[in-house]
């Protein structure tokens, strides 16, 4: 998954993106991918969808959607969770998943970012086939690190304003490049012969400098800015 989050961070434009998304959802096993970003600019709100969803359920969408609870967890709690045919059935949507189901949206993973300043990014992954219960944590677990690669490339292509002056220290950046690679910080930390919560300090330094979140979302931005070469 590395080489494709790679992919990811040097994407150039929406439709590139689109590609590089569709890739990482197959190799995790989801052959259905949707991105939900929307963020202020100038007082406007500007929203783009990015998704491989079937024509045939984008033209057919039954008029529960807006009631799905998914989405209604999503923006409650925007923290990655797998969900099936009970989430639907709780609610009292069993008929809307049924109608769902036939279009390949069986089961899935879904995670959200919910910015302060109002930004927001929706991820879903959906398969026509049951979840393996073995795998349920790794597939959110790698969801959520395709929200961070997916909040901080959308930021850069749509228009966010980046200061490139921003520099970045040698061990600020040594820790963007194992992290990239897919070391934990804890590796990292012995890679570099540092403590573990100097590695964490140095990591949360490079997102404050970029003005992101995390260290997975310092990936992204320092990639689109030039700062870290794959």
């Amino acid at each position: 998954m590395e080489n494709l989050l790679r992919e990811l961070g040097a994407v150039v434009d929406i439709l590139t993106m689109k590609t590089a998304l569709i890739k990482i959802g197959q190799d995790m096993e989801f052959q259905t991918v949707g991105v939900f970003y929307s963020r202020e600019n100038s007082g406007v709100k500007v929203e783009t969808f990015i998704d491989n969803y079937p024509l045939s359920w984008i033209e057919n969408t039954p008029a529960e959607a807006v009631k799905d609870p998914v989405l209604a967890r999503i923006h409650d709690c925007p923290l990655g969770f797998a969900w099936d045919n009970r989430i639907y059935e709780s609610a009292g949507m069993g008929g809307f998943y049924e109608a769902a189901r036939s279009h390949g949206f069986r089961a899935g993973v879904d995670t959200a970012r919910w910015h302060k300043n109002g930004d927001r990014v929706a991820l879903t992954l959906c398969r026509d086939q049951p979840l393996d219960p073995r795998n349920l944590a790794v597939s959110v677990a790698q969801a959520e690190l395709l929200a961070d690669f997916v909040d901080g490339t959308l930021a850069g292509l749509l228009g966010e304003r980046v200061d490139f002056e921003c520099k970045l220290t040698p061990q600020q950046l040594a820790i963007l490049g194992y992290t990239l690679d897919g070391r934990s910080l804890r590796d990292i930390a012995d890679l570099l012969g540092i403590s573990d919560a100097a590695a964490e300090h140095l990591a949360a330094e490079a997102a404050l400098a970029l003005g992101v979140n995390n260290e997975h979302q310092a990936v992204a931005k320092a990639m689109k800015l030039g700062l870290l070469v794959h």
